[in-house]
């Protein structure tokens, strides 16, 4: 709705802001990247709740191009979008900026949120490009 629009956005940006939108409703098409036939080296996808049915019009282009692919993954949706991924051959990745390192996706969203801080973004790498990134040191 309008309101849920605004109060998101006085929440992100401030009152000001928020008090200053103006909301419009208008139809666009809906093209799969697939349809483009683009070879994009990295996609990012945030589709607020629907990133799963993004990467399903991404079947063509992950098999051709191989991209990675950073998505935010709402909960509901994170099982099957992992599911969907490891069939495509990808890692699921967390990144922690405090130690400019990727680290291996955990057994549950909750526990990969925590571990984000909060953040809710995550990389898809393509198993055979998994060597030239910097990964977290394993604890012996």
């Amino acid at each position: 709705s309008e309101e849920q629009v605004r109060e998101s956005v006085t929440r992100s940006f401030g009152k000001s802001l928020g008090a200053a939108i103006v909301i419009k409703e208008f139809e666009a098409e809906i093209i799969r990247l697939d349809d483009l036939n683009v070879d994009p080296a990295i996609i990012k996808v945030d589709a607020e709740g629907f990133d799963y049915d993004v990467l399903a019009g991404l079947d063509k282009t992950i098999e051709r191009s191989r991209p990675f692919i950073v998505t935010e993954i709402a909960s509901q949706e994170y099982d099957k979008v992992k599911a969907y991924l490891t069939a495509r051959n990808y890692e699921l990745l967390l990144y922690d900026i405090n130690n400019d390192c990727f680290a291996p996706d955990v057994a549950s969203y909750g526990k990969a949120v925590s571990a984000m801080s909060g953040h809710r973004n995550f990389f898809a790498v393509p198993e055979e490009m998994m060597s030239s990134l910097p990964m977290e040191k394993a604890v012996i």
